[in-house]
């Protein structure tokens, strides 16, 4: 399977409930309905509670804007463009409150799934990538590039992100990872 690549300019604003942002989702797979992984981008202009998703992982980073500090069940952690993605329960009483105005900020919800999301700084990132063999399917790879064109090579196949666009692909074979970007974002999700 080639990477599928999805831009956040087309994919349609869905506005919260309270009001306080839009979040665009870039993926659910495997559907919108029943879905074990979603990314999705959010822009979030006001204070206020998170929706709660019990049996979720979730991991957030902030793309854009000041930052902002997340409440997480009485815990508070900073989280500003540049810093690391932020893991946390789905099921947490989360509130959001801004530093400095909006934010733009990339969620990664895993339902039956684990993963990670990690910030790719330096201009090249390397590593094997080898899918869990007691995943129930494989593996699915993505990045996220965040406002510099991004190349990903995954054994020896290349595909070149321009910046807001995500790539991803499901993987059941081991193979060699590149991710050369000076500002991007790679999550890697046991399925």
């Amino acid at each position: 399977m080639s990477w599928t690549q999805v831009s956040w300019s087309t994919a349609p604003e869905q506005p919260w409930k309270n009001g306080g942002g839009i979040t665009r989702e870039l993926l659910a797979w495997p559907n919108t309905q029943h879905w074990r992984v979603r990314i999705s981008v959010a822009d979030i202009v006001l204070d206020g509670p998170f929706s709660h998703f019990d049996g979720v992982q979730r991991w957030f980073a902030v793309l854009s804007g000041a930052g902002a500090v997340l409440d997480v069940d009485g815990r508070s952690v900073l989280l500003c463009a540049g810093g690391d993605a932020f893991n946390f329960d789905g099921a947490a009483s989360t509130h959001c409150k801004l530093i400095d105005g909006h934010t733009q900020d990339i969620n990664l919800m895993l339902r039956g799934a684990s993963g990670r999301m990690t910030r790719v700084r330096d201009a090249l990132t390397t590593g094997a990538v080898t899918p869990n063999p007691s995943a129930k399917y494989a593996k699915l790879i993505a990045t996220y590039s965040i406002d510099s064109a991004t190349k990903v090579t995954f054994d020896g196949e290349n595909t070149v992100l321009p910046p807001k666009t995500l790539a991803w692909r499901v993987i059941s074979q081991p193979g060699m990872l590149t991710v050369a970007s000076a500002n991007a974002i790679w999550m890697e999700i046991d399925l």
